[in-house]
């Protein structure tokens, strides 16, 4: 699926099969996610892609940018 905004290519990735179920508080796990894509569309990426994949009965998020990537000053905290 390809979301538009803003000039960014949004994909998103999401074929979780039936019977799969993820522990997490759902608005701390929904902030993360926007975060991330926000943090992306700040560092001027063009394509945004977030995928989920399951491997063993771990399910695993991973978003992927070609934005500027994160300056060196701010490394230490984006964690916060």
């Amino acid at each position: 699926e390809q979301l538009g905004q803003d000039g960014v290519d949004w994909q998103l990735d999401a074929a979780v099969p039936d019977g799969v179920r993820v522990f997490a508080e759902p608005e701390e796990l929904r902030e993360v996610v926007l975060n991330l894509c926000e943090n992306a569309r700040l560092a001027e990426a063009r394509t945004v892609r977030a995928g989920l994949t399951v491997d063993d009965g771990v399910v695993r998020l991973a978003v992927q940018d070609d934005g500027t990537g994160i300056a060196e000053d701010v490394l230490p905290r984006v964690f916060e």
